[in-house]
């Protein structure tokens, strides 16, 4: 009877060429996946006070977007939390007096030609109020952890950002 190395030695080279590479996949992942790690289990102290670029240990990718919007501090950080929820992201950290909140979770997207896909995130929400009009400013900060190199990381976070704003102020329109 013949063992398993000697059927993999007598395999032609494009056989024995297949079998190399798809060991090497699985050991080293050329799909990316040695290179971004996994969320970390709490986002309480992973973001400054202030919102700025900032390097969380495994991240693919970065994006922070801020939009200014007619609204008092606590509608906002209401309708971020909201937002979050909805979205099926956990907020582990909520702090009203620095106007921070931050967690994590899977984010969908729906990729053309692929359908939809769930990629690992990491995020806080700055709420700061400008001046008493009522004006307020929101920034998210969020992090990709996904581990295959399928698509733009920088691309998928600056729109899954953008999303996120785009559902507060969904929510934000059906409380006025």
């Amino acid at each position: 009877m013949m063992n398993r190395i000697d059927a993999c030695l007598r395999l032609n080279t494009p056989g024995k060429t297949l079998l190399i590479l798809l060991i090497l996949w699985v050991i080293f992942g050329f799909c990316g996946c040695a290179s971004v790690g996994t969320p970390p289990q709490s986002t309480a102290n992973l973001y400054p006070e202030k919102p700025r670029e900032s390097s969380i240990p495994g991240s693919g990718a970065q994006a922070i977007v801020s939009r200014t919007m007619p609204v008092t501090f606590d509608e906002l950080f209401d309708a971020t939390t909201k937002a979050a929820f909805h979205r099926g992201l956990d907020v582990d950290y909520k702090n009203m007096k620095e106007g921070k909140l931050s967690g994590k979770g899977v984010w969908q997207i729906v990729i053309p030609n692929w359908g939809p896909k769930q990629f690992p995130i990491v995020f806080a929400a700055y709420i700061e109020e400008i001046d008493q009009k009522p004006t307020t400013k929101l920034t998210i900060v969020m992090d990709y952890f996904d581990r295959s190199a399928q698509l733009n990381k920088k691309s998928f976070v600056d729109r899954a950002t953008s999303d996120f704003i785009i559902d507060v102020q969904k929510l934000l329109a059906t409380l006025r």
